[in-house]
């Protein structure tokens, strides 16, 4: 960023919030982050309002509380930009506007009961607080809102708040400084639901507070009155405005170090409020930049932090430390996607970008982060968060939905990523860089290939053989290099390199070892039933030669193995008198099978004789055991006159095992 001059661009003033309110008016730029107070926030203000009511109370009414600073941009007669403080000035202005709401019933109240009493005295007294109320709310609504005109029909004063606050939340906020209590809007925007919630909490917490409905209402104006007073006269801000934007911009970055932290889209926000007023931007690039921002942060600030990192990984082609500092991350993201001069070192200048061009720079990184955005959003909620809640399989990304194999592909992609199964969490950048691409391509059947073959390397390279993830690393950008450069991956070198990757790290002799020691009961449960679901997915019942490659069987009926459950074939807790197995091979592979959920607890701690008794059973009952590994260790003749011993877990072990080396080839 150009350097500020901090020798004189500022008008420094401080002063109560009725006066740093009602002199001027305010608007949240497009490119800032949405509305972002939790309950928490509005807790610990209502809290230093409380202090300040008890100071009153025991007869100090001069104690004040420090807001603190808000940074500001002055644009010759419009309104000023708020570069800092647009949470604290959205939930106090709102404040206001319940005190507005809790007048204007008290005054409505007063006012029947003055028309319904026939003593004038009393009529008079509630005619009196019914004045005072009214008077009360021009004041506040002095610092709510500005006169923008006159209806030509109606003749009635048109309003519009002083602040201007995000497009999420713009109908609620309007609604609540009117004096409104809300619910005639109903929010969709996680920003509004809490804006909502916050303006009910501090209604009740501190508006009207305990015993309000109790109190007579001479009582309750004094309350409202003295409470809206500690709001007008008792919260004190220093406003530091200027018309230079990027030392607005560079003081927000310094105010932020100190410790008012900002998340790294925040950051990176910031800096580009200042650089495209810097170099002039047109006026349709401050715009689209605006726009284009705003759309990755409708929702849920933390969600699209995530996103930034691993945007930051599709363009800038570089990994990022697990601990890295918002500032730091944000600097990053300066120099390798935008080139920015100022934070690169002497060595890397030549790659910088000339200021000439740097607005259509960040105008052009903007639109493929709003373009990447829902590709992202929708891999990761499709597969993991919205799984969680709905069974994994209700919510199809769309570029699943596309693939000629929809359930089977998000299957597929819920496995890899969810943390319950492989929690792939590397891949989302190279996932979502190849969704985009094959999705805007509409090669889809490509896509879903891609997909099952990322999960198979994976389970095999880290999940089994824990391969070092810097070497995931190498392969995955490799393909988001050629995307950046050629516009378009190599399939064939992407799976080149995942094989090279196998023979090197997870060559077939270290697999089996490592599957042997992975896929146990008591070791790694869930692998073990991922495995299972595997070897029953690709064509248990066809065994195929050695020359040629096993295929999935596509339609099958393990794309959801929450349910399923993994049964031991010999118990683990048999009853008196039954064969038992050694300790340590009770839970070792081969002994080990997959159930469906209508088989579940049916065959319990049966010894293996009864258990195959109850299988046959329940297949002439149409009971359909129909997962065919399982069927065949309960009902195959080889065994029927046997008990399940040492030599039938090997052998099932050493069956499997030759499996899962012809399935898990790239």
């Amino acid at each position: 960023m150009v350097a500020a001059n901090f020798q004189a661009p500022f008008q420094i003033s401080d002063g109560p919030l009725q006066q740093i309110l009602g002199q001027h008016t305010y608007s949240i730029p497009d490119i800032q982050r949405p509305y972002a107070w939790k309950i928490q926030n509005a807790e610990d203000l209502i809290n230093d309002l409380k202090k300040i009511d008890r100071s009153r109370v025991a007869g100090r009414p001069q104690q004040q509380h420090y807001l603190g600073t808000i940074v500001v941009v002055t644009q010759g007669g419009q309104r000023d930009e708020i570069v800092d403080g647009q949470q604290r000035l959205t939930t106090v202005s709102v404040l206001l506007g319940l005190f507005v709401r809790a007048l204007t019933e008290l005054a409505d109240k007063a006012a029947q009961k003055a028309a319904l009493n026939p003593n004038k005295a009393v009529r008079t007294s509630f005619q009196n607080i019914e004045i005072t109320a009214k008077n009360k709310i021009t004041i506040i609504q002095q610092c709510l809102r500005i006169q923008n005109g006159i209806d030509p029909v109606t003749h009635i004063a048109i309003w519009e708040p002083r602040i201007k606050v995000s497009p999420e939340i713009s109908d609620i906020y309007k609604e609540l400084i009117e004096g409104r209590d809300g619910t005639a809007v109903a929010p969709t925007k996680e920003p509004a639901k809490d804006l909502q919630k916050i303006a009910a909490y501090m209604f009740r917490e501190f508006v009207e507070g305990d015993k309000f409905s109790k109190l007579l209402e001479a009582d309750q104006l004094q309350h409202l009155d003295s409470r809206a007073d500690e709001v007008l006269s008792g919260l004190v801000l220093v406003r530091l405005a200027t018309n230079h934007a990027n030392a607005a911009a560079e003081l927000f970055e310094s105010l932020n170090a100190r410790g008012r932290p900002l998340n790294v889209l925040g950051l990176v926000k910031v800096w580009v409020i200042g650089t495209l007023r810097v170099v002039s931007a047109a006026q349709q690039i401050v715009d689209q930049v605006s726009i284009d921002f705003r759309s990755v942060t409708d929702d849920d600030d933390e969600t699209a932090v995530k996103f930034f990192t691993d945007y930051f990984k599709i363009r800038s082609l570089q990994d990022v430390k697990s601990k890295v500092t918002p500032k730091d991350l944000s600097l990053l993201a300066r120099e390798h996607i935008y080139g920015d001069e100022s934070v690169m070192d002497k060595n890397n200048k030549h790659k910088a970008t000339p200021m000439g061009q740097m607005a259509q720079k960040i105008a052009d990184e903007t639109a493929i982060l709003k373009k990447l955005w829902p590709t992202w959003n929708e891999l990761s909620h499709g597969s993991s968060s919205v799984a969680k809640k709905n069974r994994g399989l209700s919510r199809l990304p769309t570029v699943c939905a596309a693939t000629p194999n929809p359930s089977w592909a998000n299957s597929r992609l819920y496995l890899l990523l969810d943390k319950q199964w492989m929690s792939h969490l590397i891949a989302y950048p190279f996932l979502t860089a190849m969704a985009d691409y094959f999705g805007t391509t509409g090669q889809l059947a490509q896509f879903e290939a891609l997909l099952h073959d990322t999960e198979k390397f994976f389970f095999r390279a880290k999940s089994v053989c824990d391969i070092d993830p810097k070497e995931i690393h190498k392969i995955y950008f490799k393909q988001l290099e050629l995307l950046k450069y050629t516009h378009a991956p190599n399939l064939s070198l992407l799976k080149q390199e995942m094989n090279t990757a196998i023979s090197m790290h997870a060559d077939d002799a270290l697999f089996k070892q490592e599957l042997l020691n992975v896929c146990t009961y008591d070791a790694k449960r869930d692998l073990t039933k991922y495995l299972l679901s595997m070897i029953e997915t690709y064509a248990y019942s066809a065994p195929t030669p050695s020359s040629v490659a096993m295929a999935p069987q596509l339609a099958a009926n393990l794309l959801d193995l929450r349910d399923w459950q993994i049964e031991h074939i010999v118990p683990q807790n048999p009853r008196p008198g039954a064969h038992q197995l050694p300790a340590n091979e009770v839970n070792r592979l081969g002994n080990l099978c997959l159930l469906p959920p209508s088989w579940n607890g049916h065959l319990s701690n049966s010894d293996y004789q009864a258990k195959r008794l109850k299988v046959a059973n329940r297949i002439k009952a149409n009971f359909n055991l129909n997962v065919l590994d399982s069927h065949d260790v309960f009902t195959n003749s080889i065994v029927s006159n046997t008990q399940w011993t040492s030599t039938e877990v090997t052998a099932r072990e050493s069956k499997l095992v030759a499996r899962a080396l012809k399935i898990f080839v790239i």
